[in-house]
């Protein structure tokens, strides 16, 4: 067989490794003195041996790797032409089902149209949960998606610093100081790199401080927001927290009142009312009268 260039070749072999339900890896590529690739060697990704790069070897971390020998060589001609030279197709493991090959590294693909969509949503503040969802939907889900939803979130990691770039801690340093000119209660702290590169940022305006006053640290249960609100050094916490806002979730709920027979359960009359007491108490009252009053 034949093939114009090597990511022609590469591109038959991902093509027949996704039907056959085995990932495949680039294993060996031979340059001319111009760089220019002459020999490559495409085979399974379980190809070659593991070789521990720590000490410890009596607890080696788990590997997919059994030096297996299937793959394909070629060589580019004095014709410019990649020419097909050995083949090996016979694997010493067994291979994943036909539905599941397109998890594999090398038969993921994030489109361009998904790439667009991925950002112009992310622009648009909506959340990458539902974000991926949209593309779900669209595609008529998810056996028709060649990525999975950790792809797009490092692909949005990616996008979010290139769109702030070299000189992005400059911009936003330009746009807080507008903010402290239209809000007296306007305060930043930005920290940056020698390249003006953001590294950590914090900000309040005027009724931000002013929930401060009344609640204090408040943890909401937003992934997210709890990964960043905890890595600001700007942003230290002040005694116990005074509130938790949760969106009802029932994991939080569980483990919240879990807490009710840690703190309670040697009190006498905790289970003879007290306990059912504190829970409609939570979970019945429909102001902040009746919760007070209860």
């Amino acid at each position: 067989m034949e093939f114009a260039t090597d990511k022609e070749f590469l591109a038959y072999y991902k093509r027949y490794a996704k039907k056959q339900s085995f990932g495949v890896i680039t294993q060996r590529t031979k340059r001319d003195a111009s760089g220019k690739p002459k020999y490559v060697t495409i085979g399974c990704a379980r190809g070659g041996k593991y070789h521990p790069s720590h000490s410890n070897i009596s607890k080696p971390p788990p590997t997919i790797k059994t030096d297996c020998k299937a793959k394909l060589n070629a060589h580019l001609d004095k014709k410019g032409v990649w020419v097909l030279t050995t083949a090996e197709n016979t694997h010493n493991h067994a291979t994943v089902s036909p539905q599941k090959s397109r998890f594999f590294k090398s038969h993921k693909c994030l489109d361009e149209y998904s790439k667009r969509m991925l950002d112009l949503n992310d622009r648009a503040g909506i959340r990458m949960n539902k974000n991926f969802g949209a593309l779900v939907v669209d595609a008529g889900g998810f056996e028709n998606l060649e990525f999975q939803e950790k792809d797009c979130r490092n692909y949005i990691d990616k996008a979010r610093q290139l769109r702030l770039g070299k000189g992005g801690g400059e911009t936003l340093t330009d746009y807080f100081k507008r903010m402290r000119k239209m809000n007296d209660g306007f305060i930043s702290v930005i920290d940056v790199d020698d390249e003006l590169r953001l590294r950590n940022v914090f900000w309040a305006d005027a009724r931000s401080r002013a929930a401060y006053e009344c609640f204090r640290d408040v943890i909401t249960f937003d992934t997210t927001y709890l990964t960043n609100r905890y890595s600001m050094p700007f942003a230290p916490f002040v005694g116990a927290l005074k509130a938790i806002i949760t969106d009802q979730d029932r994991a939080m709920k569980s483990a919240i009142m879990m807490k009710l027979p840690e703190k309670l359960g040697s009190h006498s009359q905790f289970n003879a009312g007290l306990k059912t007491d504190i829970q409609s108490a939570l979970y019945d009252s429909h102001n902040c009268e009746e919760f007070d009053a209860k």
